[in-house]
C-alpha cells in the first residue's frame, strides 16, 4: 500500500508500512502528538491514502527523512516528471540542518561576547531542474 502526500509543487509516493513504522517510533518513543494523530488516521485505512499539506504538515518531516533514506518517489508538478529520491537535490534553509553546522560569521567568533545568532535553519529538496519540492524549518534559535 502507498501513501501519497501532496503539496503545492509535488506529489510524493511513500511506502505505507515504512511510514507507519516511523510514525509509531515518534508516537511511542518520543510521545509526539502529531505523529499519534496521523498514525491514528492512517491505521483506519487499509488501502492507499492521499494526504495534503493543509491537513497534515507534520508528515513533511517524515517525507524529508524518507527522501534521505531513498524511500520516496516524487512527481514535480512543474516538470510533470517523476523522480526517485536519489535524483532530488538537497538544499539548506537559513543556517542549515543544525545550529552547529558551521555557518557563523567571523565577527561572532572573535567578538568579546560570542553569541548564537537569532535565526533558523532547515532543509529541503528540489527536482533536478531546480523546482523546490519540499522544505521545512527544523530549528529556531
Amino acid at each position: 500500500m502507498k501513501i501519497f502526500y501532496e503539496n503545492d509543487t509535488c506529489v510524493f509516493e511513500l511506502d505505507k508500512e515504512r511510514i507507519l513504522d516511523r510514525l509509531r517510533h515518534y508516537a511511542q518513543e518520543h510521545n509526539v502528538q502529531n505523529a499519534k494523530e496521523i498514525l491514528s488516521l492512517l491505521e483506519r485505512f487499509s488501502n492507499s491514502i492521499h494526504l495534503t499539506s493543509e491537513e497534515h504538515q507534520y508528515i513533511e518531516y517524515i517525507v524529508l527523512e524518507s527522501i534521505e533514506e531513498g524511500e520516496v518517489s516524487a512527481l514535480c508538478k512543474v516538470c510533470q516528471k517523476a523522480y526517485h529520491a536519489e535524483e532530488l537535490v538537497p538544499f539548506e534553509l537559513g543556517y542549515g540542518k543544525s545550529p552547529f553546522s558551521g555557518k557563523t560569521r567571523l565577527q561572532d567568533i572573535f567578538s568579546r561576547k560570542p553569541k548564537m545568532p537569532k535565526t533558523f535553519g532547515g532543509k529541503g529538496y528540489k527536482c533536478p531542474r531546480g523546482h523546490e519540492l519540499i522544505s521545512r524549518i527544523i530549528w529556531i534559535a
